[in-house]
């Protein structure tokens, strides 16, 4: 596991302590070298991957909320972010003809 977690033996054993606490898994380790602990998942991958999404989406509203203006409108996110510069055209067409347009 420590492999497949990109962590050191004995940190993995505080992961799963912890993911036990998140109520994603039971782990019953056996004492000594040679024992084998049982680890039984109790959430599946797509519902842990939703839990993850939406752990992620709530700090990161969080995080933009005070500096940004995040709100939900209609369930779903919207960001007003100041810019006090004049903005470019964005129009493909525009751009072109700006550049290589004669002199």
């Amino acid at each position: 596991m420590a492999s497949r977690c990109f962590c050191s033996y004995r940190h993995v054993r505080t992961l799963l302590f912890q993911w036990q606490r998140a109520g994603w898994l039971r782990w019953q380790g056996k004492a000594g070298r040679g024992g084998h602990g049982l680890l039984t998942f109790l959430t599946t991958p797509d519902r842990l991957g939703q839990q993850l999404l939406e752990m992620a989406l709530a700090q990161l509203v969080n995080l933009l909320r005070p500096m940004m203006g995040g709100q939900w409108q209609n369930d779903t996110l919207v960001l007003r972010i100041s810019y006090y510069r004049p903005l470019e055209s964005v129009a493909p067409s525009s751009t072109w003809r700006a550049r290589f347009s004669p002199a």
